[in-house]
C-alpha cells in the first residue's frame, strides 16, 4: 500500500481551520503565519507552480538541502533594495500564528544602473515579495503556510475565503510530462565575428593590466511553433538530476524567468555563512575515463586555475570584512549535464549584526559573472553586450529572520508566450582564446538544447 495520500484543498482547509484564532487581530502591519503541517502527499509542486493563476509566484528547489517551495499571492511587495533593511520581523511566539517562518522571496537584477528592457517587464532592478500563500517540501515533510497581516473570519467565513482561493487551483499532472513544442527557429544576439572582436579587444585592455577579467555573454531566442509552459521547460532539466537550483519566477504583467543554475550566491542560518567560488570549464566526456582525463586536465589548467582563484579571492576578501573568520576547501570539480566547473566552498561565522541585504549587496555581482575590478568590467559589458541581461547573472532567492539563501541566474532564460530568451557567458581572463571561449558558451547552450530535445 503506497504511504502517499491524494492532495486535497479540501482536507487543507479543514486543517487550517481548526488552527485559525478563535478572535479577530491586527498585526500591525507585520505578517503573521498559520502553518499546517501535512501528510506525505501525491503532489508536484513544479505542477502545482504552473496551475495557480495567481501573481506573483516563484518554483524553487534549493540544490543541496532536500527543499522545495511553490509560493503565491503578496500581501506586500518591496522594488528597493534598501528597503530590504528595514524589514522588522515580528517576535517568535509558541502561537500556531508564528512569524519565523516568513520569507521573502525575489531578486535583484545583474546591474542595478541598466535602464528598463522590454523583456524584464515587470521584474524590475530589485522586487521581492511576501507570500500569502506557500507550500514546502523538505525530504518527506510538507508544511502548507498562510500569511497573513489581519485575521477577522469567523469560521464559515475563513472557509469561504479558502475554497474561494485555493479550490480554483486543479493541479495536472499531465503537464510535466508533454512534450515541448517543436522550435521553428533561433535567433543569434550577436555573430560570431563581433564575439570574437569583443573577446580581442577584452585580451588588449587585459595585457594592459587596465582588467584581470570580464565575462561577456550572449543569448539566443528558440521560437516555438506553440506556447509553451514553463513546467516543460523545468521537468525536462528535474529528470536529469543535476546539482542545481531549479526554478521559476513570475510578476504581474511579466513573462517568467526559470532555469538550473548551479552557483550558490551566499547561504546563512543565524550567524552562519557559505559561499561557493566556481569558474572555469571543460566538457564533459562521452566515456568514464574520457571524462576523468578532461577533469583532471581542467585542475591542472593554468589558466582556469586562475579564473577560478580571482573568484575566491574575491569572496574571501568580501566576506572577510564580514565575518570574524573565513575558511575556504581545496578546489575540486563541480560536475552537470553538459560541462564540469572548478569550484571551492567557503564558510565563516558572521560579526554581530550584520543583516542579509548587507551580504547580498557585497557580493553581488561577483567576478565569476562580472570580472574584475567590478565596476571597469560592467561598464565594458555594458559597451559590449547588445542586450540587457536584466536577471540572468543576477541574484535569486529567499529572506528569513535567522536564515536566507541566494542562487546566481545562471542556465537561465526567459519564457514569454513561443519564445525562449536563453543566456550563457564565458570569462575572459589572460591566456583566453576566443574561439575557445566561444565555443564554451556552445556547450552551455547545450544544457537547454540537448536536455529539452533541439539540437
Amino acid at each position: 500500500m503506497s504511504a502517499y495520500k491524494p492532495f486535497s484543498w479540501e482536507h487543507l482547509i479543514s486543517e487550517l481551520v481548526k488552527l485559525c484564532p478563535s478572535q479577530s487581530f491586527s498585526s500591525d502591519g507585520n505578517a503573521l503565519t498559520i502553518r499546517c503541517e501535512l501528510p506525505t502527499f501525491e503532489l508536484s509542486l513544479l505542477e502545482l507552480y504552473h496551475t495557480i493563476p495567481t501573481l506573483p509566484k516563484i518554483y524553487l528547489k534549493l540544490k543541496d538541502d532536500d527543499e522545495e517551495v511553490c509560493a503565491w499571492g503578496s500581501l506586500a511587495e518591496m522594488l528597493e533594495s534598501d528597503d530590504l533593511e528595514k524589514i522588522k520581523w515580528p517576535r517568535q511566539t509558541n502561537s500556531p500564528l508564528e512569524s519565523a517562518q516568513l520569507r521573502w522571496y525575489g531578486g535583484l537584477a545583474f546591474d542595478a544602473q541598466a535602464a528598463d528592457d522590454d523583456l524584464w517587464r515587470g521584474f524590475h532592478r530589485c522586487r521581492f515579495f511576501l507570500p500569502e500563500f506557500e507550500v514546502r517540501r523538505s525530504g518527506s515533510s510538507w508544511q502548507f503556510f498562510w500569511h497573513t497581516k489581519t485575521f477577522a473570519f469567523s469560521q464559515d467565513q475563513a472557509i469561504a475565503y479558502l475554497r474561494h482561493q485555493l479550490c480554483c487551483i486543479a493541479v495536472d499532472e499531465r503537464v510535466g510530462s508533454a512534450p515541448l513544442p517543436f522550435c521553428v527557429s533561433q535567433k543569434e544576439s550577436i555573430t560570431r565575428e563581433k564575439f570574437l572582436q569583443n573577446v580581442n579587444s577584452v585580451l588588449k585592455i587585459i595585457s594592459a593590466q587596465q582588467l584581470e577579467k570580464v565575462v561577456l555573454a550572449r543569448s539566443i531566442c528558440l521560437s516555438f511553433g506553440e506556447e509553451v509552459n514553463p513546467v516543460q521547460f523545468l521537468s525536462s532539466f528535474h529528470r536529469m538530476k543535476s546539482p542545481a537550483y531549479f526554478f521559476a519566477i513570475q510578476f504581474p504583467r511579466s513573462a517568467t524567468f526559470l532555469g538550473s543554475s548551479p552557483e550558490m550566491l551566499f547561504r546563512r542560518k543565524k550567524d552562519q555563512v557559505e559561499a561557493e567560488a566556481i569558474a572555469g570549464t571543460e566538457v564533459r566526456g562521452l566515456t568514464s575515463g574520457e571524462d576523468t582525463r578532461l577533469g583532471t586536465a581542467l585542475l591542472e589548467s593554468k589558466k582556469n586555475r586562475w579564473e577560478q582563484s580571482l573568484v575566491q579571492q574575491y569572496l574571501m576578501t568580501t566576506l572577510s570584512s564580514l565575518c570574524k573568520e573565513i575558511h575556504h576547501s581545496p578546489v575540486d570539480l563541480l560536475k552537470l549535464i553538459k560541462v564540469q566547473h572548478l569550484k571551492s566552498n567557503l564558510w565563516g561565522t558572521l560579526k554581530p549584526g550584520i543583516p542579509h541585504m548587507q551580504i547580498l549587496q557585497a557580493l553581488q555581482p561577483t567576478p565569476a559573472v562580472c570580472g574584475l575590478p567590478k565596476e571597469k568590467s560592467m561598464h565594458l559589458i555594458r559597451e559590449l553586450e547588445p542586450f540587457h541581461r536584466g536577471w540572468y547573472a543576477g541574484a535569486l532567492g529567499f529572506l528569513g529572520k535567522d536564515s536566507s539563501e541566494f542562487f546566481v541566474g545562471l542556465r537561465s532564460g526567459v519564457l514569454d508566450g513561443r519564445e525562449f530568451h536563453m543566456f550563457a557567458g564565458a570569462g575572459i581572463v589572460d591566456g583566453s582564446d576566443p574561439q575557445l571561449e566561444w565555443e564554451e558558451i556552445e556547450n552551455k547552450f547545450k544544457n537547454y538544447t540537448e536536455v529539452i530535445g533541439q539540437k
